[in-house]
């Protein structure tokens, strides 16, 4: 029988129950405290029956960033397993915002009172979206969990009931005037700026769609954008599509391409998505709007080209809501609705 007590300490104000037991193969004693008996009880049981099974694990404290380098090199090599580039991007900005946020020491820091705090943070700092915030507790929850299976963690402190305390209201989504979009566009203060924005108004493109484009993908001459799903970046329904450039739209490409100096658009496709969390809502502040993101770009978009009476499957296949139409059956007719359908959003120059 393993040996595992409970001891009672008598404090000032409240009695403790302290459960100890000795590591399998060192001489550490180690040891829990608990302000009741049955939890003191339960938890005596759980470790005598993992040290006579041989299935208790040894946590060894590690410092947070360590573990956090380690943890993302691990989800690198994890990229030809299945693991997507856009889940080790969402690890790595949600670890990284936690990092600067709430500086935990070590891992076994990061708590349930942690994160709370850290949400009540960001939604205090009032750069980003509940949708956001609620992504970065949904992240960082997964990324604990792979530190129980790595042997770093003994249980993940947000799971059970505690995870749905976590969650935070989502903002509705807005539909923008277009006054408000030509005062936000007025703000930017780059050709990529204004290129992305433009992207997600007249086109509806999704943030790490416009991100991940290639030259490849533009084709001027013809007035063809091939939103692209491929190794570096999926798109959300996994399937590619062909969309009608914008005459704004080519006239801010043919800025931009003299300068490249990569295959994609954007020089730094991880880089660039990153800082549009940053400069998108200042430009939103300098516009003197209320609180909006990207997405509300492209849901204004759509909303603007049913308004004008465009069918509604061609809408959606625009910004890419449905099934991707292919090459051969993007020709004479969809190419030609496609093409009122984007030139029907009012201009905002």
């Amino acid at each position: 029988m393993s040996h595992v007590t409970v001891k009672q300490r008598k404090g000032k104000k409240a009695t403790s129950y302290c459960v100890q037991w000795t590591e399998p193969g060192t001489i550490k004693t180690v040891s829990k405290t608990f302000h009741r008996r049955r939890e003191a009880e339960d938890f005596r049981t759980e470790i005598r029956r993992q040290l006579e099974d041989g299935t208790y694990r040894r946590v060894v404290k590690m410092p947070f960033d360590d573990w956090m380098v380690k943890h993302l090199e691990n989800r690198e090599n994890s990229l030809d397993d299945g693991v997507s580039p856009k889940t080790l991007l969402s690890h790595r900005e949600a670890l990284r915002a936690l990092q600067k946020t709430s500086k935990p020491r070590y891992l076994t820091d990061v708590t349930y009172e942690l994160v709370k705090q850290f949400r009540r943070s960001l939604i205090d700092d009032g750069r980003y979206a509940h949708n956001t915030i609620n992504k970065f507790v949904r992240t960082i929850r997964a990324t604990l969990s792979c530190a129980v299976r790595d042997g770093y963690l003994k249980a993940n402190p947000l799971l059970g009931q505690l995870r749905l305390e976590l969650g935070t209201k989502k903002n509705r989504g807005r539909v923008l005037e277009v006054g408000e979009v030509q005062a936000l566009i007025n703000q930017a203060q780059t050709p990529q700026e204004r290129l992305t924005l433009s992207l997600a108004y007249y086109h509806g493109l999704r943030r790490g769609e416009i991100c991940w484009l290639r030259w490849e993908d533009v084709d001027l001459l013809e007035g063809i954008l091939t939103v692209a799903s491929h190794d570096e970046h999926r798109t959300k329904t996994g399937k590619s599509r062909q969309i009608t450039i914008r005459q704004e739209t080519a006239i801010l490409l043919s800025q931009v391409y003299p300068g490249r100096v990569s295959p994609y658009i954007f020089e730094n496709p991880v880089k660039f998505f990153n800082s549009i969390t940053r400069w998108f809502p200042r430009r939103v502040k300098a516009a003197g709007l209320d609180h909006c993101t990207m997405h509300d770009l492209r849901r204004t978009c759509n909303t603007l080209m049913m308004d004008k009476g465009t069918d509604p499957k061609v809408a959606r296949q625009i910004i890419g809501n449905t099934e991707v139409v292919n090459d051969v059956y993007y020709t004479g007719q969809l190419k030609e609705k496609q093409r009122l359908a984007v030139n029907s959003i009012p201009s905002i120059g």
